[in-house]
């Protein structure tokens, strides 16, 4: 599932890189990666995928692959609410 998530993504598709973002964070199919799984999920919030804005917060409310910062935390978590 990876190979098409990830041609999927690379075509800007923002529910395929959370997908993407989702296999980095937890090593499905692909290494574990944490900082790849939150530029993963930063490409989809970027595009306002709510649930990819709520997993990024949680990368940045926990330090998961970026440097922890609740601030940028509840921005994220915030759009993900609108």
């Amino acid at each position: 599932a990876v190979q098409w998530y990830e041609k999927a993504a690379k075509q800007g598709l923002a529910l395929a890189q959370c997908n993407m973002g989702v296999c980095y964070e937890f090593g499905e199919g692909v290494q574990k990666e944490l900082a790849t799984a939150a530029q993963w999920y930063e490409k989809a919030a970027e595009k306002a995928l709510a649930l990819a804005q709520c997993n990024l917060g949680f990368c940045y409310s926990h330090g998961r692959g970026v440097q922890k910062d609740q601030e940028t935390a509840f921005r994220w978590y915030e759009k993900a609410a609108e």
